[in-house]
Formats: C-alpha cells, sequence, structure tokens
C-alpha cells in the first residue's frame, strides 16, 4: 500500500452514542444483512405474522412511521400519507415502478455511448467498457494496479472516447457518454487523471484532471439514474438491476454482483484457466451493465411503457 485515508470520527459519534445506548431489541427487525442471514427464514416468518413494517422498510427507514405509531406495512398503507401508502400498497401487490410524472422521457443524441467502470476497492479502476449502439468496446488491465498498466488502460479509454465525440463534432453530430449513477465514474475519471497526468504511452496521453471536470460537468455526460430517480418510484429501489428487466433487459450472469466482481478481479490476476474464466465474466458484467443502461434509456424515452402512474 503507498497510500492512506483519513477521516474525521465526530460526525459518526451521534450514532455510535444511539447504537451504545439503545435496549437490546426482542423481536427481529429486517436489515439489510438479514439477505446473507442463515437466520431469516426463522426471522421473516415472525415479521411476516405481524405484518412488520421492516418488511417494506428496512433498518431505520421506518423509523419516522414507528415514531406516529405505524408499525406494520398494513398501517402505512392504511395511513393514507400520500406517495408513502401508495408505494407502499405497490411493494404489496408486486408493483415494482411507478411513475411519479405524466410523460416520461429522455434526452436524445445523434451518437450515444454507455459507459461503465468496475474499480478493484480503492486501488484503482482496472475496467473502462463502452457500448455505441451496436459493439461493445472494453479497455481492461489485467496486471496490479497502480502503475503504467492503469494508466496506459485509462489513457486508451479517454483516447477512444474523445476521438468518438471529436469526429461527432466534426460531422456536425450531436455526442453524449451516458452511465448509471456517475459517481463511481465520476471519482476515478477524476482521480485516475490525478495520479496518472503527463504520462504517454505512444499515441495516447492520460488527461488533465481540468480535461476530465470540463466533460464530466458538460450536457455532454449523461447520469441516466437521475432520469430515472426524477421520474419513476421503486418501493424496492431504482437500481440499474431493478429498473433495466422491467425495462425488458436480463444480465447473462444474473446473479453476478459488485461484492462478486471484487473476488473475480483478485482471481483474473493469475494466468490459468480459472483467472481467464474469471476475466472473460467480468467482461460479460461490464458488457451486460453498459447494454442494460442503453436498453433504460431508450425505453424510457418510449415513455416507460406498463409503468403506471404513482
Amino acid at each position: 500500500r503507498s497510500r492512506a485515508f483519513l477521516t474525521p470520527t465526530a460526525p459518526l459519534q451521534p450514532a455510535l452514542d444511539a447504537a451504545l445506548t439503545a435496549e437490546l431489541p426482542d423481536f427481529p427487525r429486517r436489515v439489510k444483512e438479514c439477505a446473507t442471514c442463515r437466520f431469516w427464514p426463522l426471522c421473516e416468518e415472525q415479521l411476516v405474522a405481524v405484518d412488520d413494517i421492516s418488511l417494506y422498510l428496512a433498518g431505520d427507514r421506518a423509523r419516522k412511521y414507528r415514531d406516529e405509531g405505524i408499525d406494520t406495512v398494513g398501517g402505512l398503507i392504511e395511513a393514507d400519507l400520500g406517495d408513502a401508502s401508495r408505494l407502499a400498497q405497490a411493494w404489496r401487490d408486486g408493483v415494482v415502478l411507478l411513475r411519479k410524472v405524466d410523460e416520461v422521457t429522455a434526452p436524445a443524441t445523434d451518437v450515444e455511448i454507455d459507459v461503465d467502470m468496475e474499480a478493484y476497492l480503492d486501488q484503482g479502476a482496472y475496467l473502462w467498457g463502452a457500448f455505441d449502439g451496436e459493439n461493445y468496446q472494453p479497455f481492461a488491465t489485467w496486471v496490479p494496479l497502480g502503475g503504467d498498466g492503469e494508466a496506459e488502460n485509462f489513457a486508451r479509454f479517454w483516447h477512444w472516447l474523445m476521438e468518438r465525440r471529436a469526429r461527432a463534432h466534426a460531422a456536425g453530430q450531436s455526442f453524449a457518454a451516458y452511465c448509471w449513477s456517475n459517481h463511481g465514474e465520476n471519482h476515478w475519471l477524476l482521480m485516475s487523471a490525478r495520479r496518472f497526468v503527463g504520462r504517454t504511452f505512444g499515441s495516447v496521453r492520460v488527461p488533465t484532471e481540468a480535461e476530465v471536470r470540463a466533460f464530466i460537468s458538460s450536457p455532454e455526460w449523461v447520469d441516466v439514474f437521475r432520469l430515472v430517480r426524477a421520474q419513476l418510484a421503486g418501493p424496492g429501489g431504482l437500481g440499474l438491476k431493478v429498473v433495466a428487466p422491467e425495462a425488458g433487459y436480463t444480465w447473462e450472469d444474473g446473479d453476478f454482483d459488485g461484492e462478486e466482481s471484487v473476488n473475480a478481479r483478485r482471481i483474473s490476476r493469475g494466468s490459468d484457466t480459472t483467472a481467464l474464466e474469471a476475466r472473460r465474466q467480468l467482461l460479460r458484467y461490464n458488457e451486460d451493465d453498459c447494454r442494460a443502461t442503453a436498453t433504460v434509456r431508450h425505453w424510457l424515452r418510449a415513455g416507460a411503457p406498463g409503468v403506471e402512474r404513482l
């Protein structure tokens, strides 16, 4: 390790104090960790029996309703609290998404690139994937991160993306690159530029931080999740793997997720058949995320057919 991270702990103290002074519970409540807990079948039976509100709103999400004396899903529905009650009813009915607006839409450009990035913990980004509506173009490195391998891979991705943008502009076409929830992509675009600035590899170079900031703050860098969040609501959240299936997209490796990708990246650094399969799986996973983002965009433009008004 060559980097250390410091963070102030004072902002965490109120939550820690509250946790330490809270009474030990004598009845279960669902939290996100229940999804991987071997005792969940036992707790679920108890929660279902009393229609506990945590079945729908896990963890502290139900606190404000409990403070008002609403402890059950049925109670939240019957309370007639507007969108909150309607979403609870949607959850009970198995409805995945509802429209918050009368007409759902999404921007369109002549040239469209869907981007998805894979990073390994805090060490760096090893895969930048791009889908142009016809072909998937991956930029991947399987060597240890932090050195020239990661820098060159990032430089080649940036050069490819900017070259596609320049070609569109030269042809008088509008251009946009899209991603799903650009927080991670923005972080590693800026961090990569900061860490590797000045390095050149043949005809490609690492962009400056200013170049990256200019692009990600422009209308040509579009966060599709923001479009979804502004127009749709979902009782089970609005993640890509929630929304894209409603738009008609399915992943080739349906149960593969971000946590598993961390382990796959570790395996991919080898040279045996297991490592090669891990690389192929990571590329499939990244390509699916790119294509899923594109599918959601087109579905939004079509008005999100099949989704009823909240």
